[in-house]
């Protein structure tokens, strides 16, 4: 008897493990995951010699630093014109190379060197290493899990970082992803939203805005599919907060589905903070009707405080000021 009840029970559990569904392997370009509830948020950063000496980049970084944060998200265009080895080097490594193991990098166009010339992004690439391509690709994921105390155990932000240059650059031994409907960017990020959808909160880095006023650049509808994919339809998949750099100012925008409708349903909250030290830029024509707030003539970076279900996010502006401190809800 003893021996049959074995034999029934080695015969459900294979049943079991056949229905079991199989578990999807991870979407790949995984970057490493980290423990904390506090960022900082920057990019447009250091100029190149001719265009001034790095002193407001390194007023931005030493404010940055004072706030502590777990991680630093750039967002673009870290060392103009070009990175070449020898600005890394000599301009950048001074001021972000003690930061470098807690560095998260979305790629930028000054990153490749504007589509001049074939060196293009090697020098960044090989500072920052498998930090810049984690998996050897410049669009990754990673999973930022908030301390507990306070938040409740295992609560977590996802974060997508995207490259927006969108098939516009490239050379020898490099080129820039696609950002169409059916291209491997697309489909990695509509893997890694419907595998984390678990996960609240999400956040997304790129370098050039979809919506902006002009600064001088306009928004650009070259990210208007990857925004599609993100924006949370009525299900599960959904995006609530997208960082960006490219036009030199600051600009907080209500939330906004990919073509332009303001939604505080299932819109994205959008964040433009381009003042890491390379130059101020005055906005041009009319603001962007989303507009919430904007500042043109302040350095500074972008502070994040993460929760379970938000954040607070306040623009730390290098004269000791705050502007634009808000609590926001995530969606889903």
């Amino acid at each position: 008897m003893k021996r049959l009840f074995v034999v029934i029970v080695v015969a459900v559990l294979s049943l079991l493990v056949q229905a079991a569904p199989a578990t999807s392997a991870p979407p790949p370009f995984h970057a490493e995951d980290f423990t904390g509830d506090v960022v900082a948020a920057v990019g447009d950063i250091m100029p190149s010699p001719g265009q001034g000496s790095d002193a407001n980049a390194r007023a931005v970084k030493d404010l940055a630093d004072s706030h502590n944060p777990d991680a630093y998200l750039l967002l673009g265009d870290f060392q103009y014109e070009c990175p070449t080895d020898t600005l890394m080097t000599t301009r950048w490594d001074p001021v972000w190379g003690d930061v470098k193991d807690d560095t998260y990098l979305a790629i930028g166009n000054h990153e490749y060197c504007n589509g001049q010339g074939t060196v293009g992004p090697q020098p960044y690439f090989d500072y920052y290493g498998s930090r810049a391509r984690p998996g050897g690709a410049t669009y990754h994921w990673f999973k930022i899990t908030l301390p507990s105390p306070p938040n409740p155990p295992g609560s977590q932000w996802l974060v997508v970082v995207l490259n927006s240059s969108c098939q516009e650059w490239d050379g020898a031994t490099w080129i820039t992803p696609a950002c169409t409907f059916d291209s491997a960017q697309a489909n990695w990020l509509r893997d890694v939203l419907d595998q984390n959808q678990h996960v609240r909160c999400t956040m997304a880095l790129f370098h050039e805005p979809l919506f902006a006023t002009p600064a001088p650049h306009a928004g650009d509808a070259k990210m208007q599919t990857l925004w599609d994919v993100m924006d949370n339809q009525g299900s599960a998949r959904g995006v609530d907060l997208v960082l960006s750099g490219h036009n030199h100012a600051y600009e907080r925008l209500r939330p906004m589905t990919y073509n332009g409708t303001i939604s505080t349903t299932q819109g994205i909250h959008s964040t433009i903070v381009g003042t890491g030290g390379r130059s101020l830029i005055s906005f041009s024509g009319n603001p962007h009707p989303a507009r919430v707030r904007a500042d043109d003539d302040h350095y500074g970076f972008l502070k994040l405080v993460l929760r379970p279900d938000g954040w607070t996010q306040s623009f730390k502006r290098t004269d000791g000021s705050s502007y634009d401190t808000v609590s926001i809800g995530c969606n889903q």
